[in-house]
């Protein structure tokens, strides 16, 4: 593209540990730092993530707030507020949880679930669903999901999201043309 999008999106990410949903968002901030007007990762300090993303020069915000702190809500809709984003696209179930009420706190309009595992089945017990819980409450505040595999893909349309649920793979390149939001 000659011309970049006029969006400021914000990948939020407050994994501590590197794996798949990081490589994703490495991926993704390199792919648009040339088709969006703005991108910024939301990660911890000192994290993997902040360590991968600074070794290649990508931009990122820090959090210093606690994953399970209320806290971290103020702290990402402050980010959301003056780096001007009006997209934000939640990664992870803590990501997921405090990201979109900053950005429904902030006025973001553009609100993005990744998702990546099927929290219920790779957690039994009560941390599934919780994390259940998580994304059952977002429903409320997402406009869009992204799914990585197709059996997240269906359950998403199982729950009655499948006009808003994307399935797109992981490790597929961003497309020339990013899509303009018109059907």
């Amino acid at each position: 593209l000659s011309m970049t999008q006029s969006h400021g999106v914000l990948l939020v990410d407050l994994a501590r540990g590197f794996g798949g949903a990081e490589v994703r968002v490495l991926t993704q901030a390199r792919a648009m730092q040339n088709l969006v007007e703005k991108c910024g990762v939301a990660t911890l300090a000192d994290s993997a993530l902040h360590d991968h993303l600074k070794a290649e020069n990508l931009p990122f915000e820090l959090i210093s707030s606690s994953r399970g702190s209320p806290k971290m809500m103020f702290e990402l809709r402050k980010i959301i507020k003056s780096g001007n984003y009006n997209i934000v696209d939640a990664h992870n179930v803590q990501s997921i949880l405090w990201g979109h009420f900053a950005a429904r706190l902030a006025g973001s309009r553009g609100r993005v679930a990744t998702i990546h595992s099927d929290f219920g089945r790779e957690y039994p017990g009560l941390k599934g669903k919780l994390y259940e819980t998580v994304l059952w409450i977002n429903r409320f505040f997402v406009r869009q999901y992204i799914n990585v595999t197709e059996v997240l893909q269906e359950k998403s349309a199982r729950r009655g999201d499948a006009k808003r649920s994307t399935l797109i793979y992981n490790a597929v390149p961003v497309p020339e043309t990013p899509y303009d939001g018109k059907d």
